[in-house]
C-alpha cells in the first residue's frame, strides 16, 4: 500500500468517526430545578444538591463525561431542554402528554404523591366532597409539574393554584393561606419539618406512585449515549444513592424540634405566670401525645392500602411470643402484575393492589397481622392449632381474590395470587420469612394461582 492510499484511508476513517450520530459527548448540560427537596435543589452557596444530582454525578464518573447543572424553576427547566439550552432533564415522571415532547431513558426510582389538607379544612369538608368540587378553596400544584396534569385530568372540578416552585407553595401552606396542595411525600416532609408546624398539615389521600426518568427532547441525538451510560448502573448503585438521601428524609417525619420547643416554652412562661404555665403545659402535652400517636400510626401504615407496612411487619415478626398454637407465616403476591401495569396503566395497578389488600384484611381476624411488604407482595402472621386450619385460610384467600376480581375488574378477566405458607408446630427462638418465601417460589413455578405449604419441624 503506497503513502497516498494510506492517507486517503485515514481521512475517510476520521470523517466517518465524526459523522457517527451517537458519538460520545464529553460535556452535558443538565436542566435541574431549585426547590425540589430532596431530589434537586440548591444549598446556601447556590450549589446543586439532591438525589437526582447524585445520579448524574455518578453517570459522569462511570462514563467520563463532565456534567453541568443549569438550575431554574420547574417550568423553565422543561423549556431549557425543549429549546436546546440543556441537553437533558435531571428527572421527571413519565406521562402520555410528556411523551409527545420528550424521550425517556432508564428509570431511576418511584415516588409517592399525596393530597394534603390544612387541619382546619379537614374539619369543614370531606375529602370526597372536596375532590368533587364542593368547595371554594384552590389546590396548590407546581406549575408545569405532573401533579398539575394529574389533577386536571382526574379531578376537573377542583380549582388549581399554580406555583413556580415548591418553596413558594409550602410557605403559603404553612402560613395558612393555602388550605390544600398536592406534592411528593419527601418534598412535603422536608418543608413541614423546616416550618415547625406539627399536625397543622396532614396527608388525606394517596394520589399516585410515579417513576422518575432522565429525559431528553424528542429525537435528541443524545439518546443512545445516555441509554448506554445509565445501563452501567445496577440496582445496588441505585439503592446506594437513594438510601443516602431517603434515610434522612424518612427521619424528618418525626418532629425532632419538640423537646427544645417545649423547654423554650416552659422557660418563657415560667418567667411570667406560673398558673398560665401549668395550664399551657397540660394542653401542650395532650396535643403532643395525640400528634405522636398519629405519627406512629402513619410510620407503620402503607399509604396506598392503609394496611401495615414492611417496617411494622418486621417488628412484629421479631417479637413473636411463644405460644401453644402453631405460628403461621404467609407470603403472597399478585400473578402477572407487571402485565397489568404495562397494558392497563399504573392507576389500575394501584386499584388491584388495594383490592387484594382489602379482601385479605376482610378474611383475617384482628389478632392476625397483615402487611404490604413490597410492590405487589403481602405477608401475614397468624396462629392456628393445625396446619390444615392454616391451609384452609390460605385456600380461601386465594379463591376469594380470584372469584371476586371478575366482578371488580371485568377488563382483566382474572386477578390471581400465588401463596407460600410456612407452618411451625413448635415454638422457635427466632422466625424469618425464608421458608414462606421458598414456598411462594414453588407456587409460582407450579403454575401460580395456588397455595404451597411447608411444615417446619425444627
Amino acid at each position: 500500500m503506497n503513502k497516498k492510499t494510506t492517507l486517503t484511508s485515514l481521512t475517510i476513517l476520521v470523517l466517518l468517526w465524526h459523522s457517527t450520530p451517537y458519538a460520545s459527548t464529553k460535556h452535558l448540560v443538565i436542566a435541574a430545578t431549585d426547590s425540589w427537596h430532596p431530589y434537586s435543589y440548591t444549598n446556601a452557596k447556590g450549589e446543586p444538591m439532591g438525589v437526582l444530582v447524585n445520579f448524574w454525578q455518578e453517570y459522569a464518573e462511570k462514563t467520563g463525561t463532565s456534567v453541568e447543572f443549569k438550575v431554574t424553576n420547574w417550568q423553565q427547566s422543561l423549556n431549557n431542554v425543549l429549546t436546546g439550552k440543556a441537553d437533558a432533564h435531571i428527572g421527571m415522571v413519565r406521562s402520555d402528554k410528556r411523551e409527545q415532547s420528550f424521550d425517556f431513558i432508564e428509570p431511576f426510582f418511584s415516588i409517592d404523591t399525596k393530597l394534603y389538607f390544612n387541619r382546619a379544612l379537614l374539619e369543614q369538608i370531606s375529602v370526597k366532597d372536596f375532590l368533587e368540587g364542593f368547595n371554594q378553596h384552590p389546590v396548590g400544584v407546581l406549575y408545569g409539574g405532573y401533579q398539575q396534569d394529574y389533577m386536571q385530568s382526574h379531578y376537573p372540578y377542583v380549582k388549581l393554584a399554580t406555583y413556580t416552585n415548591n418553596q413558594q407553595m409550602m410557605e403559603e401552606a404553612l402560613a395558612g393561606r393555602l388550605k390544600a396542595f398536592v406534592a411528593d411525600t419527601q418534598v412535603t416532609n422536608y418543608f413541614l419539618n423546616l416550618g415547625n408546624k406539627p399536625g397543622k398539615i396532614l396527608p388525606v389521600q394517596h394520589l399516585y406512585t410515579g417513576v422518575l426518568y432522565p429525559a431528553i427532547a424528542k429525537g435528541s441525538a443524545h439518546f443512545k449515549e445516555l441509554a448506554q451510560g445509565f445501563a452501567l448502573f445496577n440496582q445496588q448503585d441505585k439503592s446506594r444513592i437513594l438510601n443516602r438521601w431517603m434515610h434522612h428524609s424518612v427521619e424528618t417525619v418525626y418532629p425532632r424540634f419538640l423537646i427544645p420547643s417545649i423547654v423554650a416554652f416552659v422557660l418563657l412562661v415560667l418567667s411570667s405566670y406560673i398558673v398560665i404555665l401549668k395550664r399551657s403545659v397540660a394542653e401542650q402535652t395532650k396535643q403532643l401525645r395525640e400528634m405522636n400517636a398519629q405519627l406512629i400510626t402513619l410510620s407503620n401504615t402503607d399509604s396506598l392500602t392503609n394496611i401495615h407496612n414492611r417496617r411494622y411487619f418486621m417488628m412484629q415478626l421479631n417479637n413473636i411470643k411463644k405460644t401453644q398454637c402453631g405460628i403461621t407465616l404467609i407470603i403472597f403476591d399478585l400473578d402477572n402484575f407487571k402485565s397489568i401495569n404495562d397494558n392497563f396503566g399504573h392507576d389500575l395497578g394501584d386499584q388491584v393492589i388495594q383490592f387484594v389488600a382489602l379482601k385479605a384484611k376482610e378474611l383475617l381476624s384482628k389478632d392476625q397481622t397483615i402487611a404490604r411488604i413490597g410492590g405487589e407482595e403481602f405477608a401475614v402472621i397468624a396462629c392456628y392449632p393445625t396446619v390444615e386450619a392454616a391451609e384452609n385460610l390460605a385456600q380461601t384467600l386465594v379463591s376469594n381474590i380470584r372469584e371476586q376480581s371478575r366482578t371488580a375488574f371485568p377488563q382483566l378477566g382474572w386477578v390471581t395470587v400465588s401463596l407460600g405458607l410456612a407452618y411451625y408446630p413448635k415454638p422457635k427462638e427466632n422466625y424469618d420469612l425464608v421458608s414462606a418465601d421458598n414456598a411462594l417460589y414453588q407456587a409460582k413455578n407450579a403454575g401460580k394461582d395456588r397455595v404451597v405449604s411447608i411444615i417446619e419441624q425444627h
